[in-house]
């Protein structure tokens, strides 16, 4: 019984925790996108590490915007590897295309 107990009350704590960060992983990457749109790209690409950080779980979504900051913000050499984990994993066909131009661009 005390082990269900204390079972419980731990899943409760761990959704709490998540409940906490998501909010603010969501803030940052508002920021980080608010940031990009104004072309502030040091900032954005800050704020898109920040986010994958604080939610790991989003790094595969968030990955493409920042390699671009990070790209835009002529830290190109940083952006390739970022750039390369994109291509190897599955996307559609339009993320595939940015993905490509964008390690294209970063190699120049």
């Amino acid at each position: 019984m005390r082990l269900k107990l204390l079972f419980a009350a731990l899943a409760a704590c761990s959704i709490h925790s998540l409940a906490q960060q998501q909010p603010d992983a969501s803030a940052a990457v508002d920021a980080a996108r608010a940031a990009a749109r104004a072309d502030r790209n040091k900032d954005a690409a800050d704020q898109f590490r920040a986010a994958i950080a604080q939610a790991p779980q989003r790094r595969r979504e968030l990955l493409l915007e920042y390699a671009d900051q990070l790209l835009y913000s002529q830290r190109g050499a940083q952006a390739v590897p970022l750039y390369e984990e994109v291509l190897q994993a599955p996307r559609d066909v339009e993320e595939r295309r940015k993905a490509t131009k964008g390690l294209g661009l970063a190699y120049l």
